[in-house]
């Protein structure tokens, strides 16, 4: 870096003017050498080496005339002493403690904050030890030090600094400048020390993570001539169904989808029609047989569970749109890289079509592409609702962002209007929402529920039968602030209005209701606009596809590291250092960093365990999951077989207590379902470590009957007996169903007993 620049940055170092203050309190010569005019001291180079010392005449021009000032005495009130400068070194050394000079030197030497600090404190303990013979050795001139960058401060330069001119603050300044230098030249001799096992680490660092040609990572796949098939198009316009339709017909294949609703939405419709499927997701896997007894040949997973090592007919890719998705993009992008089926089905919207074709023709694939129009009208409504509830009719669906609003319109609504609403938002079990949409499509019943107040949840994963779609509002928080939907997300939820068909309706019959019109509006007469204008706005097209490094090369990546380096840092730097080609980009990591955060450092810990718990789904915003994680991470370590009991942090004896009036029971209560999910998830990967998977699958059924009963109780026109005779008539049923040497039934067992106490009292 340029000196000038340095320079520049340096001179913003705070406390000049204290530090003024306290050289005069040192160098009480100060004062009177700022009462002359000029002064020109020679002083003969100080003879270390041999020992011995020659004083030279000294001779000081006054504005009154020469005046000889050779004796010892005066020369010594004059020259800074060892001590005087050692001092002044310290204290201008303390000074580069600043946050602006530490980020200086960091970007300038590449190194980081714990290494800056490490190196100042080594510095300035050499700088203090050193003897006086080495401070005061000779130096050269000002101009030329400063070009040489010597390694350590030098007597005679501060000296000739201080004497040269009384502006203090400016002598101070260059003596700064000068030790930013010796510093920064003393960084890059401890840094050349090591610089060659650094560069091969880096080195090997670098490739380990390099993703230039991730399609190689499948020789399997590429060794096939496949075919692919796009089905493009708006909501609600039948591309997922003819694309499943086509994998009915196969003898092998398999459905993936964003959603481990969608994937036991498609497996439940298969097994309806008879059709031998299995399900694959992270929380759960059902095998299935066909009439000879064999496994059946055709799969229903989430993208992230697809087997890439099985060769079938007809591969089913829904929402191909989420592979340019920032953090779960890379799931898209394996699977349509190394599946290995002769036909690939990818479903979903047309600002994909441009870049699969480039990815197909990288490929040496065939693309073929199928355009769908939607098969209800969608139309904005002419004007919002003005705030009035009375507006809303059956058949509607009210969307808010936040938990907390969309309980208040729940209220609201029920209040105001003869309907009763279900809820579906994100951190609800998938199974309530399951329930709560088919407890909506069924409204013409008398069990049926009449409003859906929901989030953005609705927008993919479950087949709702909406007539309306009312924004409560178009700004959601993202983490940092407010921000306004854009026209995707706005369309993906909008869309969800008339649909084709539920998913309670017979799919054999594709000509009933295409005439159904699906209707949009707003809330508030101030986002009418705005959503007019996203309505037809035309879709953004995307220009690349997530990509990760996978768990072997995360493995290979982190062996480069002491084992004591914290694994979030790891995983920081795995990310600065991760590079694609122009067809990809790279995923976020912020959710492996947040849980190898929450996982802690056990250094007992293996760094293939680390890799496949940065992955588990943990939720930082779940109560207690921090402790949660670290907890199941140290029964990883040891290798201690460990149930949901054994988890000491984990107040199980809170569940046998619920209080049901609460109204933060709710989400105590989708805390804990997340936590046996976690448990659950861990299971398949650690089964030896986490072997009570029937016991943590019998406390998430529980808490989801609990959660089921307090949206049911809270819900206006319900249940109107006590919550406590419910949750009795529940837990009772649920306690039938148990297995009876399960580790669970005794903590349910509880919760019966004094449910049927408190019922008794009551």
């Amino acid at each position: 870096m340029p000196w000038r620049n340095m320079c520049a940055q340096w001179r913003s170092l705070t406390s000049l003017a204290s530090c003024e203050s306290r050289l005069s309190r040192i160098f009480r010569w100060r004062v009177a050498f700022q009462q002359t005019q000029s002064l020109v001291i020679r002083q003969s180079t100080v003879r270390a080496r041999s020992g011995t010392s020659r004083r030279s005449d000294r001779q000081d021009s006054y504005s009154n005339g020469r005046r000889d000032v050779s004796k010892d005495k005066v020369a010594s009130e004059k020259v800074l002493s060892f001590k005087q400068v050692q001092t002044l070194v310290s204290m201008r050394l303390d000074q580069m403690k600043s946050p602006h000079i530490s980020t200086h030197v960091c970007k300038t030497t590449n190194i980081d904050t714990d290494q800056f600090t490490k190196f100042l404190a080594e510095y300035s303990v050499r700088v203090s030890e050193m003897s006086e013979n080495q401070f005061l050795m000779q130096a050269p001139k000002l101009v030329d030090y400063m070009r040489d960058r010597p390694g350590l401060p030098h007597a005679a330069v501060i000296r000739e600094l201080l004497l040269a001119s009384p502006e203090i603050k400016e002598n101070i300044r260059q003596i700064d400048r000068m030790l930013l230098s010796c510093f920064t030249n003393f960084i890059s001799y401890k840094v050349s020390d090591t610089e060659s096992e650094t560069r091969r680490i880096l080195t090997a660092a670098r490739q380990a993570v390099s993703i230039q040609y991730p399609h190689e990572a499948y020789p399997r796949a590429r060794a096939m001539k496949r075919k692919w098939i796009l089905h493009v198009g708006p909501t609600n316009s039948g591309k997922t169904y003819n694309a499943l339709q086509r994998l009915k017909e196969a003898e092998s294949g398999f459905y993936a989808g964003p959603l481990r609703l969608l994937a036991r939405e498609v497996f439940d419709r298969f097994q309806a029609e008879g059709i031998p499927c299995n399900l694959v997701t992270g929380e759960e896997v059902i095998k299935s047989s066909t009439s000879t007894g064999a496994l059946a040949r055709k799969y229903s997973s989430t993208v992230e569970m697809i087997s890439l090592s099985r060769r079938v007919d007809v591969a089913v890719i829904d929402e191909i749109q989420m592979i340019s998705d920032p953090h779960r993009g890379w799931a898209w992008t394996e699977a349509l890289l190394g599946t290995q089926a002769r036909e690939l089905h990818l479903c979903g919207e047309e600002r994909t079509v441009d870049y699969l074709r480039r990815l197909a023709t990288s490929l040496g694939d065939e693309i073929v592409v199928n355009r769908y129009k939607r098969l209800s009208p969608l139309e904005v409504e002419g004007q919002s609702l003005n705030s009035n509830f009375l507006e809303i009719r059956k058949g509607d669906a009210v969307i808010a962002f936040s938990r907390y609003d969309i309980f208040e319109l729940k209220k609201r609504i029920e209040k105001v209007t003869p309907y009763k609403c279900a809820v579906v938002y994100g951190t609800l079990p998938s199974e309530i929402r399951a329930e709560q949409a088919r407890l909506f499509n069924s409204q013409n019943n008398s069990s049926g529920l009449d409003v859906l107040v929901a989030s953005d949840a609705v927008g993919m994963g479950l087949n709702l039968s909406i007539n309306r779609v009312i924004f409560s509002t178009l700004t959601k928080y993202n983490g940092a602030n407010f921000v306004r939907l854009d026209h995707h997300q706005i369309k993906q939820i909008a869309g969800r209005a008339g649909r084709y068909r539920a998913a309670n309706e017979n799919l054999a019959n594709p000509t009933d209701d295409r005439s159904r019109l699906g209707l949009v509006t707003t809330l508030v007469k101030s986002d009418l606009n705005y959503l007019g204008t996203c309505m037809v706005r035309e879709s953004t097209p995307i220009f690349h596809a997530g990509i990760m490094p996978d768990n072997d090369s995360v493995t290979r990546f982190a062996k480069h590291f002491p084992v004591s380096t914290n694994f979030a840092s790891i995983l920081i730097r795995l990310y600065n250092l991760a590079s694609a080609s122009s067809l990809y980009s790279i995923c976020s990591l912020s959710q492996q960093i947040s849980a190898a955060g929450m996982m802690g450092n056990n250094p007992n810990l293996l760094i293939e365990e680390k890799v496949e718990l940065i992955t588990a789904p943990a939720n930082e915003r779940v109560s207690n999951m921090g402790t949660i994680l670290q907890a199941l991470a140290e029964a990883v370590a040891e290798g201690e077989p460990t149930s949901l009991i054994d988890i000491k942090c984990l107040e199980l004896d809170l569940l046998t207590e619920i209080d049901l009036s609460n109204p933060e029971t709710l989400r105590q209560l989708e805390s804990y379902n997340n936590i046996f999910s976690l448990y659950i998830w861990l299971s398949f990967r650690f089964p030896v470590v986490f072997y009570d998977r029937s016991g943590a699958e019998d406390l998430r059924a529980y808490v989801q009957r609990l959660i089921g009963i307090v949206l049911e109780t809270s819900r206006r026109g319900g249940v109107r007996r006590s919550s406590k005779f419910v949750q009795l008539e529940s837990l009772q049923q649920l306690r039938d169903e148990l297995e009876p040497n399960n580790s669970t039934t005794s903590v349910i067992n509880n919760a019966v007993g004094n449910a049927m106490s408190t019922a008794a009292a009551t």
